[in-house]
């Protein structure tokens, strides 16, 4: 019954057009637009600080939980909206995704070397709707450079120390940074990609390229073409055929040393 009470309050307000933040500890609800973890940058040779959530996500303990993202704007509240709304489409996007397509690569004596891709990445956009009515907004996270928030699907875990920030620094960084996890349920993947202005732009790319990563590790068919003019050389292409992936963000990371947006993504086997 306590169970039931707790899921029943932490869902039961659902006003169209504005979205709510259940803030469990005070016991009453606000408008999401006015809870904010505000952050000062910091140099980022010195390590950047994110919510433990961001960057622990499985720690909520809840079957689906999405970052959105979104740039700083003048209106606060429009921009955590945005963000919001950004998650509801990762979730379409970690539910629903097909992937196909492929990569090129050309072998030659000297190395291989990667010549372009043209991999797509469909999702059902009715279910970024689906996940309007699903997804409540649990905590948000403001930058001068990004906004976040976190929308899951059931309250998360109570622990306080998973809405604190941490520091991420180069010498700490996490062992899947180098090798992927092994279990015996789950397929693993990682995604990257270099801290741009946008910083909004590094971490939805980081986890696109962690989902692709994914599908093909699932489904890769290779085609090896030889070069008949040219003694030596192969090109080949990775053909992903029609994939379907239904991922998970597990662990978030970013090395301030080199700037790098690391992400890595689970599914079942």
């Amino acid at each position: 019954m306590e169970k039931a009470l707790k899921m029943l309050d932490f869902f039961k307000v659902r006003t169209p057009g504005l979205i709510f933040l259940n803030q469990r500890k005070s016991g009453y609800f606000i408008p999401f637009f006015l809870f904010f973890s505000l952050l000062v940058s910091v140099n980022s040779g010195y390590g950047q600080v994110y919510p433990e959530w961001f960057l622990n996500p499985e720690k909520l303990h809840v079957s689906h939980a999405v970052a959105g993202y979104a740039d700083p704007a003048f209106y606060a509240d429009s921009a955590v909206t945005q963000a919001y709304l950004n998650g509801c489409e990762t979730f379409a996007k970690e539910t629903t995704c097909q992937y196909s397509g492929g990569q090129f690569y050309w072998s030659t004596e000297i190395g291989v070397f990667w010549i372009g891709n043209d991999v797509q990445e469909v999702f059902d956009s009715s279910a970024t709707a689906l996940a309007k009515n699903v997804l409540v907004a649990a905590d948000t996270f403001v930058t001068d450079k990004i906004v976040m928030v976190l929308a899951t699907n059931e309250p998360p875990s109570d622990d306080a120390s998973l809405f604190k920030l941490r520091k991420t620094r180069s010498k700490s960084s996490p062992d899947w940074i180098k090798e992927l996890p092994e279990n015996s349920e789950f397929i693993y993947a990682t995604g990257l990609a270099p801290l741009y202005f946008h910083e909004k732009s590094s971490w939805l790319q980081a986890e696109q390229r962690a989902r692709h990563n994914l599908a093909r590790t699932i489904l890769l068919n290779v085609n090896s073409v030889q070069q008949s003019d040219v003694e030596g050389q192969d090109k080949r292409y990775e053909d992903l055929g029609i994939t379907n992936i239904n991922s998970r963000v597990v662990s978030r990371w970013f090395d301030p040393k080199d700037e790098i947006c690391h992400v890595l993504v689970k599914m079942k086997k």
